[in-house]
């Protein structure tokens, strides 16, 4: 079966593959399998998948807007919810834990909401993409969230749940993925032009703007501002 997401570890030691409703997981240094998850726990594709920072959780989601967490030291269930209802296009698109592993972000249109993993409450629902919205990254501190759309990125304040910024694709072109460089504070995009008859794809990366920087645009109303 066509593999539909794929996630590593933060250490490096696992890798997740999802397929259909499957997931498994392989030890990333000998290529041997860990676990296979059985096709009951999600009753839809699984197309969204993440390890916590410290490993100790990992999560999935499914195109009908359910997650579940699992232990990984047993690789059993804790917790499954509904994310996302019917309120717009239901599936899970990406799936990010907070550094500290107390948080889960999730997107699903053009909707990013942000829970708690032992409660499964609703701490913020974030409006703003007016494109899908598929790929998110916590930064390393916790405190701002990066959601890319299909044509903009939106920098949050994961804490109170408020817009510091809005991108726009410097490409005037899709963006696909985003990946954070902790180290070395670089913000990673990859694209593509869906409507020409060669597409072909973009790769960039920035250096993220400080937070003095996020502060001096958000007063000058830049909701124009490229990356």
């Amino acid at each position: 079966a066509q593999a539909i997401s794929l996630s590593v570890s933060a250490d490096g030691s696992w890798m997740a593959t999802s397929a259909g409703r499957g997931i498994r997981i392989w030890d990333a240094q000998s290529g041997d399998e860990v676990f296979v998850s059985q096709n009951s726990v999600h009753l839809d594709d699984v197309q969204a998948t993440t390890f916590s920072v410290d490993g100790s959780r990992f999560a999935s989601g499914d195109r009908s807007g359910n997650v579940v967490i699992w232990d990984t030291s047993t690789w059993t269930v804790l917790r499954k919810w509904r994310i996302h209802d019917r309120e717009l296009w239901s599936a899970i698109d990406a799936l990010a834990f907070s550094p500290d592993g107390l948080h889960l972000a999730s997107c699903g249109d053009r909707l990013v909401k942000i829970w708690t993993v032992d409660s499964a409450t609703l701490v913020h629902r974030l409006r703003g993409h007016h494109s899908s919205v598929h790929s998110l990254q916590y930064l390393a501190d916790g405190k701002r969230l990066i959601s890319a759309g299909f044509q903009d990125i939106i920098i949050w304040d994961a804490v109170l749940g408020t817009e510091l910024l809005t991108l726009k694709s410097p490409y005037d072109k899709e963006l696909n993925h985003l990946a954070y460089s902790p180290t070395e504070e670089n913000l990673y995009v990859a694209g593509f032009e869906s409507d020409a008859e060669d597409p072909r794809g973009h790769f960039g990366f920035w250096t993220l703007p400080t937070d003095q920087q996020i502060d001096e645009w958000a007063k000058e109303d830049s909701d124009d501002a490229k990356l």
